[in-house]
């Protein structure tokens, strides 16, 4: 499986994920097509820029009480819309 292939399919099993949020001010279509365009742009973008983006307002990923992160495997925040001082704590 390439990388891409994998990547698609954690993309396709978070938004199925997403879709089960109950949000205080976005809906859950809402947050489906959030991490539908973090998916896509993944695709798209080196690495580096890809975290960069999601910290960036213009870039959209995130929105009300909605946000896209990016975990390593150890569980520590690469990036998370929105709140920049999560990045580098732990879940």
């Amino acid at each position: 499986m390439t990388q891409s292939e994998g990547t698609k399919g954690r993309a396709s099993t978070l938004v199925e994920s997403v879709a089960m949020f109950i949000l205080q001010q976005g809906s859950a279509e809402d947050a489906v097509s959030l991490v539908e365009r973090a998916a896509v742009h993944r695709e798209r973008t080196a690495k580096d820029s890809f975290l960069r983006d999601f910290t960036d307002p213009a870039k959209g990923f995130y929105d009300r009480d909605m946000y896209v992160f990016v975990l390593d495997d150890n569980g520590t925040y690469l990036e998370f819309g929105g709140n920049p001082t999560k990045v580098g704590t732990r879940v």
